[in-house]
């Protein structure tokens, strides 16, 4: 069975993912980026979990068309709880970020230390804050857009901690290396209009953020 052409999102984190022997996809969903993962041999083998039985059984199937059952071990249940043995780098997507933050320091016991490669719907900023908090730099980050939404995607590296301001926290410490592409050129515009509205010193300081950022590309 052919690679499952992947969305920009999932194909940036199966460009970020790191060569490993064992990997995890928390969240898989359909399982297309662990399927992405076996077969471009960026991974020998793959935990995929989800909390949803039915999604779960989603990535199964396609294992199983795949002929890649035997390199993958499935698990349903909440964050890394069902992976059975420490992993080298994982995968977190489609989540918000409060629920990945919450992932991450709830079972940061079970990370191992391990590379994370991860997607937040929303509260992104709060997410780069703890992966700060839990020893974590931020090696890359991408813009993806879909729909007409904006998606980033990081990959981050244990024991290289560093500290970020409130700008590289709220706009990416990798994405504001310039020269910008065009999707973080876009994202950054629409920040300017998500907060327009936004009153006080702190709305005011962001809003200088984006016009410097904007005047200086």
């Amino acid at each position: 069975m052919r690679e499952k052409q992947l969305d920009p999102r999932l194909e940036a984190a199966a460009e970020m993912f790191p060569r490993v022997h064992v990997g995890a996809d928390i969240g898989a969903d359909h399982g297309y980026l662990t399927h992405a993962l076996l077969t471009r041999g960026i991974a020998d083998r793959m935990w995929v979990t989800d909390i949803s039985a039915p999604s779960l059984e989603k990535a199964r199937r396609l294992m199983a068309q795949s002929g890649l059952s035997g390199r993958v071990c499935f698990g349903a249940g909440d964050g890394f709880l069902p992976v059975g043995e420490p992993v080298e780098a994982a995968a977190i997507l489609g989540m918000g970020g409060v629920t990945i933050r919450n992932i991450l320091t709830e079972q940061a016991h079970l990370l191992r230390g391990c590379a994370l490669v991860l997607s937040a719907n929303s509260g992104i900023t709060s997410l780069r804050r703890t992966l700060m908090e839990l020893g974590y730099r931020i090696e890359q980050e991408r813009m993806t857009e879909a729909g007409g939404h904006f998606y980033p995607v990081l990959l981050a590296r244990y024991g290289e901690g560093t500290g970020y301001t409130e700008k590289e926290l709220a706009l990416g410490p990798v994405l504001l290396k310039k020269p910008f592409d065009d999707v973080y050129r876009r994202y950054l515009q629409k920040k300017a209009l998500d907060w327009a509205a936004e009153r006080g010193p702190a709305g005011e300081e962001k809003r200088q953020w984006i016009r410097e950022e904007l005047d200086d590309a």
